[in-house]
């Protein structure tokens, strides 16, 4: 028995430190979670998620114009290839503007771009609304 106390000492020490609570993560700041959320936007549109992306347009925004409606008013002419946030910045607690450089194929039949792709710099304003953050659109 002398010669596994040894064995047993290191497996319940081991036990114990596997089931030790592990540090908290650094708190993210708001504009690391913003800018998670619009590269999570971005990410539906270049999956061509359309009714994945609507759902990050604001709820006042969502309860005025449907899906249906919203695409019909800014129609798909192109792909997303790619998305990166440049910044973040907060003009308030409630809201900020985020630049993203993004690039984008045009549809063939679209004139003069057609089949193009093109590099945009784009900026948004997102609201936190409800305990999230969400994109207003332009209308």
């Amino acid at each position: 028995m002398l010669k596994q106390f040894p064995a047993i000492v290191l497996t319940v020490l081991l036990a114990a430190c596997a089931s030790a609570p592990q540090p908290a993560p650094e708190p993210e700041t708001p504009q690391q979670a913003l800018s998670e959320r619009v590269e999570a936007y971005y990410q539906a549109l270049i999956a061509r998620d359309y009714k994945g992306a609507y759902q990050f347009f604001t709820p006042g925004y969502r309860s005025t114009w449907s899906v249906t409606d919203h695409y019909q008013i800014h129609p798909i002419i192109g792909t997303w290839l790619s998305a990166e946030v440049l910044s973040v910045d907060c003009v308030s607690e409630q809201a900020c503007d985020v630049s993203v450089r993004t690039s984008f194929r045009f549809q063939e039949n679209i004139e003069p771009l057609g089949g193009q792709e093109i590099p945009m710099d784009l900026k948004h304003r997102w609201l936190k609304t409800e305990g999230d953050w969400y994109y207003l659109p332009k209308q």
